[in-house]
């Protein structure tokens, strides 16, 4: 089961299906515009004095040049040095004309103010974002010495109709593996849990998980991560599941 928007999921499950896999999708996410673009805006107005924009994601990436282009600005122009999060995450920026300076060693947010401590201190830095990413890494590039402007570019949220076909997979117990691709899918499955539309439990579900970020929000929530892949690419995705179905775990004895 795929719990990616439906644009986003076309690929992936066309490589899951030519593999033999039956496909279910269940987007649990929707990226709308934030509340108020005016601190993006203002953002723009001054981009040439950013030393570097940082990006965590490819939603990141296609909102925040969705709106430059909306204010007559090409970002293929923009002079900043650009930092993305792993290699799909700067790829997208590329395929916007964004000329990619550094790319983070590991696939999480914090990663980047790792990499880039000693070029951080006293520059400005641009961070276009989701709604709800996590704090950790504006927090760090504070503690390296940056001057953050961290803006909101792009909301995600639980779209109003839900798969019920797919939700009666998850009532039959007819669901192998449910994959997620970024702790708000997650938080949302389970959002629809609490409200009624699943009368199954979802700690019957075995989860399939992307990166490591998305891994850990699965984990803090008491659920088992039966797949992870080792970077946060679809090629390695789909690596991944191929060799846990080739090679699948010896169940654990649970007490009852």
């Amino acid at each position: 089961m795929l719990t990616r928007s439906a644009d986003q999921a076309e690929v992936l499950a066309s490589q899951l299906r030519s593999l033999g896999a039956e496909v279910l999708d269940l987007p649990l996410l929707k990226i709308v515009d934030p509340h108020d673009w005016a601190p993006v805006d203002r953002a723009l107005e001054s981009v040439g004095d950013y030393h570097w924009i940082l990006f965590t994601s490819q939603n990141a990436v296609k909102s925040f040049c969705r709106r430059c282009r909306e204010r007559a600005l090409e970002p293929a122009l923009i002079k900043s040095k650009v930092a993305a999060v792993g290699p799909a995450t700067a790829e997208a920026a590329r395929s916007h004309g964004l000329k990619v300076s550094h790319v983070a060693t590991e696939s999480r947010g914090s990663a980047l103010a790792g990499n880039l401590e000693g070029e951080l201190k006293a520059n400005r830095v641009l961070l276009p974002r989701g709604d709800r990413a996590s704090p950790d890494l504006p927090r760090a590039l504070a503690e390296a010495g940056a001057i953050v402007t961290e803006v909101v570019v792009y909301r995600t949220v639980l779209p109003h109709n839900v798969n019920e076909s797919a939700l009666e997979a998850i009532r039959t117990g007819s669901v192998d593996i449910v994959a997620c691709f970024s702790p708000s899918a997650f938080h949302h499955l389970l959002e629809v849990f609490r409200h009624g539309h699943a009368q199954s439990s979802p700690e019957r579900l075995k989860f399939a998980a992307i990166g490591p970020v998305t891994a850990e929000a699965i984990r803090r929530a008491g659920f088992h991560v039966e797949v992870q892949a080792e970077v946060p690419t679809i090629p390695a995705f789909v690596q991944a599941l191929v060799q846990h179905y080739a090679n699948p775990p010896v169940p654990e004895t649970r007490a009852i």
